[in-house]
């Protein structure tokens, strides 16, 4: 199934883009569909897509009192996150879904990105996704807790368009926790039905409420996820994929969920990963410049992927625009944890030069997190890049 995704998304890697309107229609099997062209012979509503400003049209660039900051150690990217994530979590914890919705509509409005251009929106949500990981698939007290109180929120406020993502997210949690994280080959039979049951019910939350919720680039990511893992027409990926990134260009999470559909350990290829890293940059390009294809490659090579850095061994690789990309990205962004993680990114891709210029702008110490987990040995890591990237020019290094 992954495989069609990474086909369906290469396919429209080509042409996709901004789009003028959706068709909503439902198919023989009463499944609701939605796709770029009125289906043939079927009546189909169709739905004006028209790019979200909220999050994309105001140029990112660093603040002034950021660059001023640039050098500061143990930069404040952590340190937000983890403010974000505590505030989100805590709101959950108390059902206090009222302000919760209010918060989550701040980080998409007003106080949207921290101090290395992340999404706040993602932060807070993946703070509200981590919480539910204490509960097991057999816990039912732990989940009809929280079901119950968010299903219930939303009966009595049906404007809201914020919590119904949450349940959906709630709902996708609940299933994993039966499924677990391992291989397919390693799962209990007795476990798939309940984590099917799970996600078809979290896509049937995002679609019903699809009309109120689609303004928030979560629903986007959430209704990607159970694309990529339930029972659907895989082609579907791709359109909503387009649709997403026509309304939210610059989101990067929408493109990191695209990224780890179309990884090679999935049944993609890089060609595919590289053509999503181009066209990310075309389409954020008016707010991003090229940093989106930073992002991307940085996501693929240290994030999603388990480190997989083959991406950088292929014949096709262009450095130099890596290199472009990387520059463009710190300076809108000159925050610590940048310099750190694409120090990290030019280092794995062989840019010495690069690497070196990172390198001087990283406080020593400041983000060891950045290089890796405690497991990893962060500090020999970064050791020896730097030292790798300290030879002059001309001079061979060791490898590192």
């Amino acid at each position: 199934m992954i495989k069609t995704i990474a086909i369906a998304l290469v396919c429209l890697g080509a042409t996709f883009g901004i789009h003028a309107a959706m068709y909503k229609w439902v198919d023989a099997s009463g499944v609701t569909r939605y796709s770029e062209t009125p289906p043939p012979g079927k009546k189909a509503l169709e739905i004006q897509i028209k790019s979200q400003p909220a999050l994309s049209d105001a140029p990112a660039r660093a603040p002034a009192d950021l660059k001023q900051q640039e050098r500061t150690a143990a930069s404040g990217e952590e340190s937000v996150r983890a403010a974000v994530s505590s505030r989100c979590s805590a709101l959950f914890d108390r059902k206090d879904f009222a302000a919760l919705s209010q918060q989550i509509d701040q980080y998409q409005y007003k106080d949207v990105r921290t101090p290395s251009g992340a999404w706040k929106l993602e932060v807070c949500h993946k703070s509200l996704y981590q919480l539910s990981k204490d509960g097991s698939g057999q816990n039912a007290a732990f989940w009809s807790d929280y079901q119950v109180a968010v299903d219930g929120y939303i009966k009595a406020h049906q404007s809201d368009r914020n919590l119904p993502i949450i349940y959906a997210a709630l709902l996708m949690r609940h299933g994993w926790a039966y499924r677990g994280g391992g291989y397919a080959s390693d799962v209990p039979k007795d476990s798939w039905p309940p984590f099917f049951e799970y996600i078809a019910r979290a896509r049937k939350v995002l679609d019903d409420n699809k009309s109120i919720s689609l303004t928030n680039p979560m629903w986007y990511l959430y209704r990607l996820t159970v694309l990529s893992v339930g029972r659907d027409d895989t082609l579907q990926f791709g359109s909503v994929f387009a649709e997403a990134t026509g309304r939210f260009p610059s989101y990067t999470p929408i493109y990191f969920s695209a990224s780890e559909a179309l990884a090679p350990k999935w049944g993609g290829s890089y060609e595919a990963l590289e053509k999503l890293a181009a066209q990310g940059a075309i389409l954020a390009r008016g707010t991003e410049g090229e940093s989106m294809y930073a992002r991307i490659y940085y996501h693929v090579a240290g994030g999603c992927c388990g480190s997989d850095q083959n991406i950088f061994r292929q014949p096709w690789f262009d450095k130099r625009r890596l290199a472009r990309a990387i520059d463009d990205l710190v300076t809108r962004y000159p925050d610590q944890w940048n310099y750190n993680i694409y120090a990290q990114l030019s280092c794995a891709a062989l840019d010495r030069e690069g690497t070196a210029k990172l390198m001087s702008q990283i406080v020593p110490g400041s983000i060891s997190a950045a290089w890796g987990s405690d497991e990893e040995k962060p500090a020999s890591h970064y050791a020896r890049c730097r030292t790798w990237a300290s030879y002059a020019p001309g001079v061979q290094p060791p490898n590192r």
